[in-house]
């Protein structure tokens, strides 16, 4: 079952609702980013990024039972690098299952 077979929405749809409702949470995103990168770091993996989230006193979230949810990391990622592009050396990225595959022609 995927995503949005399991909750109603699409990733991003659900990325979009989660940050409106809790802008706090990129704040947060950016802060341990910065953080990890101000000690060294050649490559910061977002899922360290979250996991650092979670455990953050400070961080309220709005309606859910999560701090955040492991499907919506990638996004901050992504909007961290959109925002800052000087930045997407650090963070590697995936294919999203949304995105069209491409075929290679031989």
């Amino acid at each position: 079952m995927d995503f949005k077979q399991k909750n109603g929405v699409s990733i991003d749809e659900a990325f979009k609702k989660f940050h409106k409702a809790n802008p706090q949470a990129y704040s947060w995103f950016k802060h341990y980013f910065y953080y990890f990168k101000g000690r060294g770091k050649k490559r910061i993996p977002a899922k360290m990024i979250a996991e650092c989230m979670r455990m953050e006193v400070k961080l309220v979230i709005k309606g859910s039972g999560f701090k955040i949810d492991n499907s919506l990391i990638s996004n901050y990622a992504r909007l961290l690098v959109r925002d800052y592009p000087q930045h997407a050396k650090f963070i590697e990225f995936r294919r999203l299952k949304s995105e069209p595959v491409q075929q290679e022609i031989f």
